[in-house]
């Protein structure tokens, strides 16, 4: 299924664990995430470089505006000019189409 045609789905309204599959298949359509599949549950993450503490602290407020507005949250990590962010649906403790409609919205975010 094509994530651009797929909304946030909010708590109870039908999220499931994705597959190995169904998770590799939508992490072609992602720019450059990776999944831990070591333990679960899986976490799909991205690091992103920038030039100055200040752009990546200014990068992670954009994703927190945009978290609360899709009412679903990553965790971010601040390493000077690097930010790392992670997505799990964290009530389910598994990925669902949620951790990857984000992510494909978070790089929208870095191509404007």
């Amino acid at each position: 299924m094509n994530l651009s045609k797929k909304s946030i789905k909010a708590h109870g309204q039908g999220l499931e664990k994705l597959s190995n599959e169904q998770e590799d298949e939508y992490l072609k359509q992602i720019n450059s995430w990776s999944i831990n599949k070591e333990k679960e549950p899986h976490i799909l993450h991205k690091t992103f470089q920038f030039s100055s503490f200040n752009e990546a602290i200014e990068f992670a407020n954009k994703i927190a505006e945009l978290a609360e507005k899709e009412n679903h949250h990553p965790d971010i990590l601040i390493r000077f000019k690097k930010v790392v962010l992670e997505f799990k649906t964290n009530h389910l403790q598994c990925l669902t189409d949620n951790d990857f409609i984000m992510a494909m919205k978070v790089d929208e975010l870095t191509q404007n």
